[in-house]
């Protein structure tokens, strides 16, 4: 007969099954009425004395473990010939479900979920653990895709009081060539090596090596074949992330990055160059590169599209420099190419070159027409006939740079830095959710309160953009009701359908939208209702 309680809690359904070495349910603390995720673990030889203690002193330190992107343990303990762990209860799915439903992912979104387990992991070394089976089952998406949980974080040297694991082929992909030795020589750096096999899998859909061979051709090609890089199976991946996956899946522990500390420091790099609108390899290029990756400077300028440096010439007339007079006609040609090399720009010219980097419609291109030719006329030539220009120019480009910004918060779940911003953040979310006429109200408020402050000269250009593009007509009485009621019903047919994160991002978005609406607050409370009521049939169904 299946178990039905352990301990305090009262086993439902179940959430993953190993028969080998765990069980996972779904539970609900029999007095607090409070659903966890027990991971029962069997000992077919029975818990001895000091695998008792050595798993009662595991779960104090487990306990312990206190941070956003790990998956909270609240206890566990023994009972008869099992013993058990007792998890906060995520309502999410995990990261293997989610890549063979969608195959891979956006690099702006592994790229986000990277940072996150990266952080989680940082803490979790700093407080001396390592994780050493880290995989896409062992991730928890929730918050309706936001957050990344790491789960099932335990001690290497549990054996006592558990069964060891055998891998499957699809298992051993994700660990690191050292952890597949006889001994096992794992440390902090075959973490790395873990995540950069998740990283690669949610770039590109597909694993590092082929998981469908026999299990020697597996390990020799885990031991000893370098992968493709990431950017040629996934062609937008920016050329830094997969620089920086290859340097995490070396075959040499002491090439990847040092720790998992400088794994957060290149994600979180990445993140802010990306979120800016500039690509890391535009920092490579420059000759900083703070993701300590290999990356060749000249290879990184051919991908910017820069022209390659001149190869010095060698020496045409050897006399030159064998005579006072060569040497004297050497300086004068030196000294007029100098003054001739700093004559500033004209007018004419600067804007020349800028129009031939504007007509590229690249970012990187775009920006730097600004930097080093729209701003610079701006500031030299005030009054001149290409000033107007330029300072339209100026502003479109400031105000694509904001947009994509306000993208990259918005798909990462993160407010804008300050409230102008938020308030174009608030706008772009209306035009989202398919209410243009509160965008567009939003955009008019934007344009008349800040349009004299020029801190804020970026968010009224946006502004003035997108109040452009939409298409804001007449508005019947009764739009926004018909448009809140079929949003309503669009929430009720993902529910029904079982995409529960699909209908909590309506119902959220309604409730975040409209919330100080008096017209809407008919719909906010149905959406509150509907929250509350649908999330917790899901919890107990």
């Amino acid at each position: 007969m299946p178990r039905s309680v352990i301990g305090p809690f009262a086993l439902e359904a179940p959430l993953g099954i190993d028969p080998k070495r765990s069980n996972v349910y779904r539970a609900m603390h029999i007095q607090q009425k409070k659903t966890a995720a027990i991971r029962i673990f069997s000992t077919p030889m029975g818990l001895t004395p000091e695998s008792k203690q050595q798993f009662a002193a595991q779960i104090e330190d487990l306990k312990e473990l206190r941070h956003p992107g790990i998956a909270r343990c609240y206890g566990g303990g023994f009972e008869k010939k099992e013993a058990f762990l007792a998890y906060e209860w995520l309502d999410g799915e995990s990261l293997d479900l989610l890549l063979q439903r969608r195959g891979s992912l956006p690099w702006e979104t592994a790229l986000d979920y990277a940072l996150q387990i990266a952080e989680a992991l940082q803490y979790a070394s700093e407080q001396g653990w390592q994780h050493d089976r880290l995989r896409p089952d062992k991730i928890m998406i929730c918050e309706g895709g936001l957050q990344a949980k790491v789960t099932d974080i335990r001690r290497e040297d549990d054996a006592l009081w558990m069964t060891p694991l055998q891998l499957t082929p699809q298992q051993r992909v994700y660990q690191a060539p050292e952890a597949l030795q006889e001994p096992p020589l794992r440390n902090e750096r075959s973490d790395v090596y873990s995540l950069g096999v998740i990283l690669y899998v949610m770039l590109t859909g597909q694993t590092p090596f082929d998981a469908n061979t026999s299990p020697e051709l597996l390990d020799a090609s885990i031991q000893r074949t370098v992968p493709p890089n990431v950017s040629s199976v996934a062609l937008d991946c920016p050329v830094w992330l997969s620089t920086l996956v290859a340097q995490m899946l070396h075959k040499e522990p002491l090439q990847r990055p040092y720790s998992m500390a400088a794994v957060v420091m290149a994600l979180n790099q990445a993140r802010t160059r990306a979120a800016g609108g500039v690509s890391v390899a535009e920092h490579v290029a420059s000759g900083f590169n703070p993701l300590q990756i290999k990356a060749d400077r000249k290879e990184v300028e051919k991908i910017l599209g820069r022209k390659k440096e001149r190869k010095p010439l060698s020496n045409p007339a050897p006399w030159l420099f064998n005579s006072t007079t060569g040497l004297i006609a050497m300086l004068l040609v030196a000294v007029s190419a100098v003054v001739w090399l700093m004559r500033p720009l004209d007018e004419a010219t600067l804007r020349r070159r800028a129009e031939a980097l504007l007509e590229t419609n690249d970012s990187v291109q775009m920006n730097t027409a600004m930097d080093e030719y729209l701003l610079p006329l701006l500031e030299r030539f005030p009054q001149g006939r290409n000033a107007a220009w330029a300072k339209e120019m100026v502003e479109d480009i400031e105000a694509s740079n904001l947009a994509k910004r306000i993208e990259v918060a918005a798909r990462l779940g993160r407010d804008m830095k300050t409230e102008a911003e938020q308030k174009c953040a608030e706008a772009f979310q209306f035009e989202k959710f398919g209410d243009n006429e509160a965008a567009a109200q939003q955009y008019r408020a934007i344009i008349t309160l800040m349009n004299e402050d020029p801190a804020n000269r970026a968010v009224v250009a946006l502004a003035q953009r997108r109040l452009k593009e939409l298409d804001t007509g007449p508005t019947a009485s009764d739009a926004l009701s018909k448009m809140l009621q079929a949003k309503l019903n669009e929430a009720d047919e993902a529910y029904e359908n079982g995409k529960m994160s699909q209908a909590k991002q309506i119902w959220q978005s309604i409730i975040r939208l409209y919330q100080d609406n008096i017209q809407a607050k008919s719909f906010v409370d149905t959406a509150k209702e509907r929250m509350q009521s649908k999330t917790s049939a899901g919890s107990t169904n």
